[in-house]
């Protein structure tokens, strides 16, 4: 009940909030200005414009952009001062300038005799597409890591596996001083890259990376560049940790060295530790997904994998022993030309206990039981080798690389009263070589794109059962895929318009070898003309029309062959308006054809866990889909105030849906004919928002998703819709040289429907709360308070608080030492319910105890 008052709370805070801004901007009005030379009436640039209230004091500002503009949004009774070094001052009152119109301001030169000069930046600036964070007006004590300081940036998010975001977009670079020596693992720089050798963090909006493009094709996508301050360029600089605590014997270690030159940059990173702290992160593979041509998804796993379904952070449950080292390094090789090599390394054994209560519906309801001891060994390794040559005159980049994997998982498990061993390993590895490049032929400017990849994935299980022999399984089961895609396009500038024609041709060749060779080929040729209008520097609309040809072939010896083929006209629309200067609107849509693979191939039935068959249907099917997107953002450089608001749906056809059937000793698993409408509504909202004079920074966010779906199950044939609400607030105040205070409050609320069965509307709650202390110069002590709050059944609530202690001394500017305490009001589980479709799941994790461990950092 406390929770709901909290959650109830919560909003009401919200409604005030939104009252009160209401009636603060009952009163504002918004003044545009060009600002130019007195004598040669040439616009003047960076020209900062003050706003005071009636009693003289100074609250926000706006700086002019290159071509002397700026708008400032003020009250009626305030007062405005134009300043720009070398001209003299420009002071009036508000009501000397006329609301909706552009009012002229003209600046004289005007000797000024200095004595001392102190310049402070603002806290973020813009000059055409690059937005400036001075990291100086962000950084507070507590801050160690870039990575803490890009959190209270305004517009920029950083989600929980590190990946970062602007205006609810995923960056497509990060650069170091302009440099991309990380690719898309640069987890290994925002998490370990000291606050004090930063400077700047630099947005480049409509960043295209290419410079051969640059002008000639549109892109709104947005990259992250930090810059160094002189002292850390000239020389290597990085940290050195490590740390020793008991009950039980712990460890953690850590290794941070990089040396950023004009011509290399090499950055090298390596953690161990046991306390269950999850590094896999910084080292593990991640998508580039503002490059959809260099994406192809990997074959999924059969045989069930480790899966980890707990919502607690892993360091609190899990007990493990976990290693990565990431070494990176690139080198010019000419002016315009680079190469870098990567190479990640991750290992890791751990384990955790949990017991888990299923409850399955149906014609007759099925309830399992399970107890689990679960221990996961892997061993990864993944070297990269790319070279890159950009100019105004060509482009070539390939990008090679190998993965290689290796893990086995053992379960130890009790299931409704009967014991089961299970091992399941698996050795999947792959070969990767992805080439772009941009050439002219004559005035036309040509770009290709070819990717090809060699997969191979070897799986077995083994199930021993101490009552049944039903359950005693060797299973084996291999997957092989070859692919490659090849693309060709050129655009066409039709006065400031464009005419994109392109040409792609898609090739695979999956082999899917269980008890006899299945071979599922697919081959893709599709022509995609586009027309781009571009009105304004930040408005387009683009429209395309992919025509494209598709036939699926399915064969083995057992299986007579089956094949498809399909022709289809599909369309995307993309739309980019600048409604102000602060507000921007996109609209996309798009309609797409295309054959559904399934996960499994086979004439025979495959056991992939103890309980659990998977019955495979050897057809050839097709779905269809349809998507529109919208996105508003809001973005104010002088109150340091940022939003975005989302809109998405896809509507979905299939030809085929799943089946599970659910009985006391077997789940089977089948695809069947038939049709299947899935639907899909995404709403999400975020307001960032920064008042640097006193101290706070906000963040909030809200979302809502709706998925609606065909659910076969045990003799029931339903649409089901799933439905979650969240929004969450995070807020800090460091005013006080000695306080800094930061608070989280994260609400969900979560509930099913279909015609058979509403499940109850439940609900959880996560608030996070840390007070840092610094009672003297060189020290600091961080409480840290975290609760989860599940309603497990109407009206029925368990909470799980955690509280831990850190403490450190800075001895000098080199050395610094610290301990830490955990869990130390020893929490002892964690209990979550969960309703899916017709299904109810009930986990019941055991948690970490109590854990103190010190810790020593060289910083070098």
């Amino acid at each position: 009940m406390n929770n709901k008052l909290l959650f109830l709370g919560f909003i009401l805070f919200l409604s005030n909030i939104e009252t009160s801004l209401s009636q603060a901007f009952d009163n504002i009005v918004k003044l545009s200005f060009e600002i130019k030379d007195a004598n040669n009436h040439e616009p003047l640039s960076n020209v900062t414009c003050r706003v005071f209230t009636r009693e003289g004091e100074f609250y926000t500002y706006s700086i002019a952009d290159n071509k002397g503009r700026l708008s400032v949004s003020v009250h009626q009774d305030d007062y405005l001062e134009f300043s720009f070094i070398g001209y003299g001052k420009l002071k009036n009152k508000v009501t000397s300038y006329i609301p909706g119109r552009i009012n002229l301001i003209e600046l004289s030169e005007q000797e000024i005799q200095l004595r001392e000069v102190t310049i402070i930046a603002p806290p973020i600036s813009a000059k055409n597409d690059t937005l400036v964070y001075n990291i100086a007006s962000f950084v507070k004590q507590g801050d160690s890591y870039l990575e803490d300081v890009l959190k209270k940036l305004p517009g920029i998010k950083v989600a929980e596996n590190g990946i970062v975001s602007y205006q609810g977009k995923c960056i497509n670079k990060f650069y170091i001083e302009g440099k991309d020596l990380l690719g898309s693992n640069y987890n290994q720089a925002t998490r370990n890259m000291p606050i004090d050798a930063v400077t700047t963090v630099e947005i480049l909006e409509n960043h295209q990376p290419v410079k051969m493009l640059q002008g000639h094709q549109f892109t709104d996508k947005a990259a992250l560049n930090i810059k160094l301050d002189k002292e850390h360029k000239l020389r290597p600089f990085g940290e050195i940790e490590g740390g020793i605590g008991c009950s039980p014997f712990i460890w953690q270690n850590r290794l941070f060295l990089t040396q950023i030159l004009g011509k290399s940059q090499l950055l090298i990173t390596g953690k161990m530790n046991n306390v269950g702290t999850d590094i896999s992160d910084e080292t593990k593979e991640h998508i580039d997904v503002t490059d959809i041509d260099a994406y192809e998804s990997i074959l999924p796993r059969m045989l069930s994998p480790f899966l980890n379904m707990e919502t607690l952070p892993q360091n609190r449950y899990l007990y493990n022993k976990s290693y990565s080292l990431g070494a990176n390094y690139l080198t010019s090789i000419s002016k315009e030309a680079t190469l870098r090599i990567n190479v990640l390394f991750y290992e890791d054994c751990s384990s955790y206990s949990n017991h888990y209560d299923y409850t399955y519906g149906g014609t007759n309801s099925i309830t399992i039981n399970e107890i689990n001891n679960k221990t996961h060994k892997t061993h990864a390794v993944l070297p990269i080798l790319k070279y890159e040559l950009n100019n105004s005159n060509a482009y070539i980049s390939n990008e090679l690389r190998y993965s290689f994997n290796r893990s086995s998982t053992s379960n130890t498990l009790v299931s409704n009263g009967m014991g089961i061993t299970e091992n399941i390993n698996s050795r999947p590895y792959y070969l990767q070589n992805y080439l772009t490049t941009s050439f002219s032929i004559g005035k036309q400017i040509m770009q290709a794109k070819s990717f090809f990849r060699y997969f191979n994935r070897q799986e077995a299980l083994t199930d021993i059962s101490d009552s049944t022999s039903f359950y005693n399984i060797y299973e084996r089961y291999a997957t092989q895929s070859i692919v490659t895609k090849n693309q060709l396009s050129t655009s066409f500038q039709l006065g400031k318009n464009y005419l994109d024609l392109g040409t792609k041709v898609y090739y695979r060749d999956n082999l899917y070898d269980y008890k006899a060779n299945v071979h599922h080929k697919k081959m893709q040729l599709r022509f995609l003309p586009s027309y781009t209008i571009i009105f304004g520097t930040e408005r387009a609309l683009s429209i395309e029309f992919p025509i494209e040809w598709i036939k699926i072939d399915l064969n083995s010896p057992q299986i007579n062959n089956r094949n498809k083929g399909k022709h289809s006209l599909a369309s995307n629309l993309y739309f980019k308006y600048e409604l102000t200067d602060k507000w921007k609107f996109v609209l996309s849509a798009s309609m797409n054809r295309d054959n559904i693979t399934a996960e499994f191939y086979s004439p025979y039935t495959l056991r992939t866990a103890y309980r659990t068959a998977f019955i495979p249907n050897n057809e050839v099917f097709f779905n269809s889909s349809k998507s529109i997107n919208t996105r508003l953002n809001y973005r104010n450089l002088a109150t340091m105030f940022f939003a975005n608001f989302l809109v998405s749906y896809t509507d979905e056809e299939r030809e085929n849906y799943a089946n599970y059937n659910h009985t006391d000793s077997v789940t089977t698993i089948s695809y069947i004919k038939g049709d299947n409408h899935h639907r899909l509504l995404v709403v999400d909202a975020a307001v960032d928002k920064n008042f640097i004079d006193v101290g706070i920074t906000l963040k909030s966010g809200l979302s809502y998703n709706k998925r609606s779906y065909l659910l076969s199950q045990s003799g029931i044939l339903t649409h089901n819709n799933s439905n979650i609400f969240a929004v969450n607030l995070n807020a800090t105040y460091q005013k006080l040289k000695w306080l800094r205070a930061t608070m989280g409050i994260s609400g969900t609320v979560y509930w099913d429907k279909n015609n058979i069965y509403q499940s109850n509307v439940l609900s959880s709650l996560i608030s996070k709360a840390s007070v840092f202390i610094f009672p003297i110069k060189d020290m600091n002590i961080k409480l840290m308070y975290q609760s989860y709050t599940n309603e497990i059944s109407k009206s029925n609530y368990k909470t799980c608080s955690i509280f831990d202690i850190t403490a450190n001394y800075k001895i000098n500017k080199n050395w610094e030492i610290g301990s830490s305490i955990s869990n130390l009001l020893n929490a002892s589980n964690y209990t979550i319910m969960q309703n899916s479709g017709i299904n109810n799941f009930r986990s019941y994790l055991p948690l970490r105890g109590q854990e103190f461990l010190f810790r020593i950092l060289l910083k070098i």
